[in-house]
């Protein structure tokens, strides 16, 4: 695995860092309230395109899926979701495609859901709320649906798997619609699990309790190993949590880990069969489930990284003798 390092350039902290679909850009974030684009290559980064449209810190972006066009969505502590769009590639031209103010608080984490679900983003906010912003094909304009999700702020948002409805649950109908679902970390320590009704209404289906502090990050993995998929979730409480369903399709909790340092992130890979851990001090790991259901570590990115290096210097030295 190849590791790049380089400096963006921000004049303050970097709080977020996410790479397109097609892994050719990378836009990151900062307390300084810009954004960067940059084109990446496997041994370059170029800065295309400097974004200022935050007042503040600016805490997280999202890329769209490219079949709707290039969409970037970011959030900030000015309690703004902003969707920008790339106007023209050849100029690196960017505008704003849409803007929602209307939340109290910090907007924390902002997410687009998977391609079946057309365009549609969610976005985390301080006082404890959800906005979900979808763009309608027929009038082409984004409507909003906001709902209480936390009794305290709300850290992290994650869309589930594509999950069409069946014939028979429409009333014959042979047109699929998708289910749409998400989960939710947030201040009260709780993991909830969010669905779509027929009414247009976001409906709480599971409260899931097994941490202690803060959640501070929560990814839903692709159903490819089943239909409802795994849920991750990583605390300030140094731990992570997978859940799962079980036959009678309820959550429960399938393996904890603690750690020495708060969980910042967990990302599920596209395949679903690996779990990239990241604490606050900097460290870094994978984790697998063998064939026994058994999860276990495989590999310490950071120490893996120095060893690299090591390797690298070394070849170094005897290319000098």
């Amino acid at each position: 695995m190849q590791t790049q390092t380089f400096n963006p350039n921000h004049e303050e902290n970097i709080q977020d860092a996410k790479i397109d679909f097609y892994g050719k850009k990378l836009a990151t974030c900062s307390l300084d309230g810009t954004i960067k684009i940059f084109t990446i290559t496997e041994d370059t980064q170029t800065l295309v395109a400097t974004i200022k449209g935050h007042q503040g810190p600016v805490w997280a972006l999202s890329w769209s899926h490219p079949k709707f066009g290039v969409f970037l969505a970011s959030c900030g502590n000015d309690q703004k979701v902003v969707i920008w769009k790339e106007k023209n590639a050849q100029n690196n031209i960017w505008e704003k495609a849409y803007e929602f103010q209307e939340n109290k608080l910090s907007v924390n984490t902002v997410s687009f859901g998977p391609e079946e679900y057309g365009l549609v983003l969610g976005a985390g906010a301080s006082d404890g709320t959800i906005t979900v912003h979808r763009l309608s094909t027929e009038s082409g304009r984004w409507g909003v649906k906001k709902f209480k999700a936390h009794e305290m702020g709300v850290n992290a948002i994650s869309w589930g798997p594509y999950e069409p409805v069946n014939a028979d649950d429409i009333g014959g109908e042979s047109k699929a619609k998708p289910r749409l679902k998400m989960v939710s970390g947030g201040c009260d320590n709780l993991v909830k699990i969010w669905s779509l009704s027929d009414e247009e209404e976001w409906e709480n289906e599971v409260v899931l309790q097994g941490h202690k502090n803060w959640i501070r990050s929560v990814d839903w993995s692709p159903a490819l190993y089943s239909p409802e998929g795994l849920i991750a979730s990583g605390s300030q409480d140094k731990s992570i949590i997978i859940w799962a369903p079980d036959n009678d399709n309820r959550w429960k909790k399938i393996f904890q880990n603690s750690f020495n340092d708060t969980v910042w992130s967990v990302s599920w890979s596209f395949n679903a069969s690996l779990l990239a851990v990241s604490l606050g001090n900097g460290d870094s790991s994978l984790w697998k489930q063998n064939n026994h259901g058994q999860w276990s570590q495989i590999s310490d990115l950071d120490k893996n990284e120095e060893k690299e290096k090591d390797e690298e210097k070394e070849k170094e030295k005897d290319e000098k003798k």
